[in-house]
């Protein structure tokens, strides 16, 4: 009776040694997070490229016509007016974020009294949830009760619909650029906090200035998570 279960002691040792090596630990540790994106991600994605080729009716059973309804699509003037409007907020957002995240990233990275709080305000919009952002904005930019329309009117200028489609896709940015500039301001501060101190002495001692040091010196070091940061965020 002994035999089969230290048999069976030996090959599950054997077997975690395997997945215990170098050349399958990374295996083991890449394997869940394929299947949880083979399970919510790909297979919804397949999912909606089958029913993308066929004219799908609940009551009926679903038609298979090609290419017909992307050809439908790339007719529709719609969808060029849709997809030139994502490209802008796409864009804008990513280049405001950025230039926001630089120039917020190299005030915080000073030592100065009150820095963590400071820092922590700077992280507040990353915790409240997409619909409360919305909301909250929604009633900042009310036509007649939003405070940014009292604000505006006691200065003595005129009061501004920011719904309307004269205005409606920048307010639009303005709110997204404003949840999601933290994140590249962290991230870049965090890049910033650990880039080698002794090339920037040495500028200094050169006597290079503020803007030389940050074109030749801060920004090449963080292109790599400048480039993280727009592969996140597309």
């Amino acid at each position: 009776m002994s035999l089969p279960a230290t048999e069976y002691l030996e090959a599950r040792k054997s077997l975690w040694a395997t997945l215990s090596s170098e050349k399958y630990f990374k295996w083991t540790l890449i394997i869940p997070l394929l299947l949880f994106l083979a399970v919510f991600m790909f297979y919804p994605l397949f999912y909606c490229l089958y029913y993308s080729a066929h004219n799908y009716v609940v009551v009926k059973p679903a038609e298979f016509v090609g290419w017909g309804m992307y050809r439908m699509v790339l007719r529709d003037p719609l969808f060029w007016t849709a997809l030139g409007r994502t490209f802008r907020v796409l864009v804008t957002c990513i280049v405001a974020e950025l230039i926001t995240g630089m120039v917020v990233a190299s005030l915080l990275n000073r030592e100065f009294k009150g820095q963590n709080v400071v820092r922590g305000l700077c992280f507040l919009p990353l915790l409240i949830a997409p619909l409360g952002m919305s909301m909250f904005w929604s009633y900042m930019f009310a036509p007649q009760l939003g405070i940014i329309n009292i604000i505006i009117s006691r200065l003595g200028l005129p009061e501004t619909d920011w719904f309307s489609p004269a205005w409606a896709l920048n307010t639009i940015i303005f709110m997204h650029i404003w949840q999601w500039a933290p994140f590249s301001i962290f991230v870049l501060l965090a890049g910033m906090r650990s880039l080698p101190k002794d090339s920037f002495e040495a500028a200094k001692v050169d006597g290079a200035s503020a803007w030389y040091t940050f074109r030749r010196l801060t920004l090449p070091m963080l292109m790599p998570l400048v480039m993280i940061i727009v592969l996140l965020r597309t």
